[in-house]
Parts: C-alpha cells; structure tokens; sequence
C-alpha cells in the first residue's frame, strides 16, 4: 500500500474515534511498540507503546480538544513520502467561546514498518 493513503486512512479513522471515543479502532494502524513523540510545544513529551498511546489520545482530546471547536486545515496541507516515512504539514486551530482562538502549525511524521506505524 502506498504510504500516503495508509497514513490518510488512518487520519479518518482517527477523526472517526475521536468523534465516537473508540480509540481501539486505530489499533491495526499501530506497531504494539510505537513511540509517539510531542514537540516544539511546552509538554513535550514521548509515550511508547500502543496502550498508553491510545490512552493518552484519549486524555488530551477529552482534556482540550473537545472543550473547544477544533478545525484542521486540510486545504492548505502538505504531504511527502520519503522512504518509509510520511510527512505532513496543516493547521490547526481550537476556539471556545469569546476567547481568542488558538491556532498552530500541525506537523506529523509517521514511520512505518509492515504498514504500521512504529
């Protein structure tokens, strides 16, 4: 499978369990080992191993994400393959109420191996 649609298929069906809070259903996109990494932003972070990070998607959209409007901006998006790495590039932007919105650059690297994502 080419790497690009593996990874947007995933993006659906991460925006599918964030809609109905079935994290499980990303399982057979991840290695049971996967790292996953936070930067550039004040908690960075790195989580390692599939449960906790299903856990941890849990916790940071229910804690943040869905207390606001979130929107991505797929129409200014950027994708590239290079190797067995998919990169990707939006914004993203959160509002709630008459605060000021809260919009950032959105950057992801996948790294796959046997079309999962390590």
């Amino acid at each position: 499978m080419n790497l690009v649609k593996n990874f947007i298929e995933q993006g659906r069906a991460f925006e599918q369990a964030y809609k109905i809070g079935n994290w499980d259903q990303l399982r057979p996109y991840f290695a049971k080992d996967m790292v996953y990494e936070v930067s550039n932003i004040s908690f960075h972070c790195e989580v390692r191993g599939v449960d906790n990070i299903l856990a941890g998607f849990e916790r940071a959209t229910s804690g943040f994400d869905k207390k606001c409007k979130r929107e991505i901006n797929v129409a200014d998006h950027v994708f590239a393959e290079e190797g067995n790495k998919v990169l990707f590039h939006s914004f993203i932007r959160f509002t709630r109420g008459d605060a000021p919105p809260i919009q950032s650059g959105l950057w992801e690297i996948a790294t796959y191996e046997n079309d999962q994502i390590t």
